[in-house]
């Protein structure tokens, strides 16, 4: 049963939540009340508009009317003449009200007086509009009726379909983000296996396949650290035994041999620990980046020269990391010794201006095509090694190609494993020789 201190973090949570979803709802509803009142401005501002347009026709349509004190036949014909040019019905009345002439509908009626309204929708008649003369008169227009407009219904009820789908679809946004966290809160716990479901193909969705991705990838170094963590304390255990054994051994009764077996394991377990080091670097991308110019051939020389090989090749001048290279050749040459046949080939060569290719050759039983990128993987070893060629106090930890990829990876290039011609294994490096940023990887 969770405890209190969890059910308050949920509820907290779930407030946080509905206080998200909230803000979003209610921005829904916001920005279609703005549209509402944006309508609404608009429309206003169309009938004032229309009321300037009417007045001003008015106003011109005045200066064609008889003066006052005209016959009323004169009157009433030049009141015809502008409503039929204007298609308004229209009246026209004295001072006092009096009707001195009319049209249309306003004819035998009494001419309603609108005040100081603009416009104004008179009951059994329709939109009205009066002018006041200079002379006292007031000219009234009868305006045809406007079709009956619906837009203020379809705004009430757009208004009222978002008030209501607005809040399932922010809430539908908030639910995701919600899972999301809950993941990224269960991966804080320390259940690294933890993975959001992905939904659709939004901005959401992309943040969901990152969480995926970046917890994975931190999945993946944590196994591999515990993993190195329990293959070095195993590893370490045999020479460490070896050691002490020694040490007690000459203590008793001192023996040269023993002195060597000594420097010997204190050189394995150094070289155990390097690899440890370098490798544990490599993985999280801290690898010390002490750059500089070096010929490559005379640095596979110097390596092979300890293993009683030669290097076959060309001079290649390139800018890297000089220890890290030497490790690189070291350990092609060692696994060939341990895993290849007697027959061992090293070779350099230049391809272009940017990229050097360092081969390492070997005539033993090679590599099944299935195990030659898996090689390349952190402690993984393959399980037939050549009869003799592997004793027991010179067994690797695994690391050794690993460590040559990701160098290669490190000097923007490269580790493949191929088949030599003699049918053993053949191991190409494709390095940079000189890119601004040599961890760019230079196209092969």
């Amino acid at each position: 049963m969770p405890s209190p201190r969890a059910w308050i973090r949920f509820g907290s949570h779930r407030e946080k939540h509905s206080r998200l979803s909230r803000r979003i709802y209610l921005s829904f509803i916001g920005v279609i009340l703005l549209f509402a009142v944006m309508a609404g401005v608009l429309r206003v501002t169309t009938e004032r508009w229309h009321h300037r347009h009417v007045v001003g026709t008015l106003r011109l349509a005045s200066e064609a009317l008889p003066p006052p004190g005209s016959p009323p036949p004169m009157i009433r014909r030049q009141l015809h003449k502008l409503s039929t040019q204007l298609d308004w019905n229209l009246a026209l009345t004295n001072r006092k009200g009096n009707l001195l002439a009319a049209t249309g509908r306003l004819v035998n009626r009494k001419v309603p007086n609108i005040g100081r309204k603009p416009i104004r929708l008179v009951r059994g008649l329709g939109p009205v509009v009066q002018l006041k003369l200079v002379d006292g008169r007031v000219l009234t227009a009868l305006l045809p009726r406007p079709q009956r407009s619906s837009w203020y219904l379809w705004l009430i009820i757009l208004v009222v379909a978002v008030t209501i789908g607005a809040h399932p679809l922010s809430r539908r946004i908030t639910r995701r983000l919600e899972r999301l966290q809950s993941g990224v809160e269960a991966v804080g716990s320390g259940d690294l296996a933890t993975r959001v479901e992905v939904e659709g193909d939004d901005e959401i969705a992309q943040l969901a396949r990152s969480f995926n991705q970046t917890f994975a990838t931190l999945q993946q170094l944590v196994n591999q650290r515990s993993l190195m963590l329990a293959t070095a304390s195993h590893e370490l255990r045999t020479p460490l035994t070896r050691l002490r054994m020694a040490l007690e051994l000459q203590t008793t009764a001192p023996r040269a041999d023993l002195q060597q077996q000594i420097q010997r394991d204190i050189a394995e377990l150094d070289a155990l620990v390097g690899e440890l080091l370098l490798a544990s670097r490599m993985e999280v991308g801290q690898a010390a980046q002490r750059f500089e110019q070096f010929d490559l051939l005379a640095l596979a020389a110097e390596e092979a020269a300890q293993f009683g090989l030669e290097v076959g090749g060309e001079t290649v001048e390139m800018q890297g990391d000089r220890h890290a290279l030497a490790v690189l050749v070291r350990n092609l040459i060692s696994n060939a010794q341990r895993y290849g046949g007697d027959e061992i080939e090293v070779s350099v060569r230049v391809i272009d201006a940017q990229r050097a290719q360092l081969t390492v050759s070997d005539n033993g039983p090679g590599t099944a095509e299935a195990e030659r990128d898996r090689i390349f993987e952190p402690f993984y070893r393959v399980e037939r090694p050549p009869p003799g060629k592997t004793p027991a106090n010179e067994k690797g930890i695994g690391l050794g190609l690993y460590l040559v990829r990701q160098i290669a990876l490190h000097h923007g290039g490269d580790a493949t494993c191929g088949e030599s011609a003699s049918g053993g294994c053949r191991f190409e490096i494709i390095l940079s020789r000189g890119a601004e940023n040599p961890k760019e990887r230079v196209p092969g």
